[in-house]
């Protein structure tokens, strides 16, 4: 008997209450005195059988549980049939065996049933200030391209922050892992979490959590951060100035009636209050 392996393997990937044609071939050698072509199911239930002498159809061909495909032509190996209607316990591989004076395995075909992915593994989140990295690694597609939401909680109401698709190698750093940056994101603690969907429906929502948390806090934006710094340096730099011209009329003094320093002073006063107001008022 010859190695019950398969040479050429496929898969089909379908859904429930699918029909699915399924394209096997045999290789008719018309030097072989007698062959039979059987397509089985993954339990051995035979599908199909069809008997050739010398490279030509003999008798009637065994068809059971399926039908033969539009493109089926036995005459020249096309071992094509169609399925009945995909139902929960169908899934697994079918194989075109040859029956001569070996056994062998010619060829197969793995049949998926389309399921919703699995959920993403090892969601992290770096947060600084004004920018966010996100990686996660990704799971079974189900059968089907996946793609990814990434979501924000804010005051407890999830928002979409991006959404990467399964084959966007823009945001691959390898075949599992990808990768996104985030903007503009509020200040603050928040939740941030990842969710794989398909055309079957969304895996369970997988969370990033650390340090027993599952919030982290999102920093002000840098942008922020450099206008009050420039702030700052301005404000400095003015109470410099004002502090060598009080100094100057001070130095002077006697020359001056107290109306004239009150002045000096309150003008003064004024700057620096207005220099040291809030930044994010208008």
């Amino acid at each position: 008997i010859g190695v019950a392996c398969c040479p050429n393997n496929s898969s089909v990937y379908t859904e429930n209450g699918q029909k699915e044609i399924l394209k096997f071939e045999a290789p008719i050698n018309p030097k072989t005195d007698f062959a039979i072509y059987r397509v089985a199911r993954y339990d051995g239930i035979t599908l199909l059988a069809v008997n050739y002498q010398y490279g030509k159809v003999i008798g009637e061909p065994t068809l059971q549980n399926c039908s033969l495909a539009t493109s089926a032509n036995f005459a020249i190996g096309l071992l094509h049939i169609e399925l009945n209607p995909f139902v929960e316990g169908d899934q697994g591989t079918y194989k075109l065996t040859e029956l001569s004076e070996t056994t062998t395995v010619i060829q197969c075909v793995t049949l998926y049933i389309l399921a919703k992915p699995w959920p993403p593994t090892d969601l992290h989140i770096i947060s600084t200030p004004g920018l966010v990295n996100a990686k996660w690694i990704k799971g079974f597609n189900g059968g089907s391209l996946q793609s990814f939401l990434l979501q924000i909680s804010y005051d407890d109401i999830w928002k979409n922050l991006t959404q990467v698709n399964e084959n966007d190698r823009n945001n691959m750093l390898n075949e599992t892992v990808y990768q996104v940056y985030i903007t503009n994101v509020k200040p603050g603690k928040h939740s941030v979490r990842v969710i794989a969907f398909n055309k079957v429906g969304y895996a369970d929502p997988v969370l990033f959590t650390e340090n027993d948390s599952e919030q982290i806090n999102f920093q002000e934006s840098t942008s922020e951060a450099g206008r009050l710094n420039t702030t700052i340096m301005s404000l400095s730099v003015v109470v410099s100035i004002i502090i060598q011209y009080l100094a100057q009329s001070t130095s002077g003094a006697d020359s001056l009636n107290s109306a004239d320093m009150s002045l000096r002073f309150a003008v003064a006063a004024v700057i620096i209050r207005y220099l040291s107001r809030d930044t994010t008022e208008p």
